[in-house]
């Protein structure tokens, strides 16, 4: 046990074992963060997703008919105060006047 425990520090403080090991770990390293970093953008899609599918069923429904519903991502901030807006003013039939109020107030 002893004579394992010796060599294995041995190996681990030599310069050349460490070059080895810090080359090859650099090596892999750049597609393991690009995986990460797909994996994160894709589980915020998800949610944002999931997010659409509570606020606003029939808006989901046509996005994922059409198999983009995991970009509603990229327009969630503007989308949520909208589709929130437009369900306080009275849910599905409102009038374009009170659209354009929305939009209006909106981009201020």
């Amino acid at each position: 046990m002893a004579l394992s425990f010796t060599l294995s520090k041995a190996l681990a403080e030599s310069q050349l074992f460490s070059n080895v090991v810090v080359g090859s770990v650099s090596k892999g390293m750049p597609y393991v963060i690009a995986f990460f970093q797909f994996y994160g953008i894709e589980q915020k899609a998800a949610m944002a997703a999931r997010k659409l599918k509570a606020l606003d069923p029939g808006y989901y429904c046509s996005l994922y008919e059409l198999e983009i519903e995991m970009l509603y991502y990229f327009i969630d901030p503007v989308m949520s105060n909208f589709i929130e807006e437009v369900k306080l003013k009275g849910g599905k039939y409102i009038g374009k006047s009170d659209l354009l109020d929305i939009v209006r107030r909106m981009s201020v």
